[in-house]
């Protein structure tokens, strides 16, 4: 389920996965990613010790069928690393993104700036 970054460019390609401007060639190396089934999940550390941000990219094929991936792609990275939490900063507006955070067992920790900030642990 780890893939590379070059592997995880497909993931964001489409314009839709371009948020803030940035494309799949703006993906960074140092990022950790997962993918399965359409749906790639990039990780990173954050400034708290043990907490990652998750970022999603999904191939328009996917789109409607990210939950179980998405799942199964957060287990794995939690099995591999053991963080104190995942958390996901998403656009208010970006609807399709806070649903699917909400369907994969995220719980809201906050918002602010017109961000939702939400925390997933197993």
């Amino acid at each position: 389920m780890r893939v590379t970054v070059d592997e995880a460019r497909e993931y964001f390609a489409h314009p839709s996965q371009h948020a803030f401007g940035l494309t799949e060639k703006d993906l960074p190396e140092d990022y950790v990613y997962y993918a399965t089934d359409g749906v790639c999940l990039a990780f990173h550390g954050v400034l708290w010790p043990g907490v990652w941000a998750c970022h999603v990219g999904v191939k328009p094929e996917a789109w409607g069928h990210t939950v179980m991936p998405s799942k199964a792609l957060l287990r794995a990275f939690w099995a591999d690393t053991d963080p104190k939490a995942v958390v996901f900063a998403i656009n208010q507006g970006n609807r399709p993104a806070v649903s699917l955070a909400e369907r994969v067992g995220g719980t809201m920790a906050g918002a602010f700036g017109g961000l939702v900030l939400m925390e997933w642990r197993p």
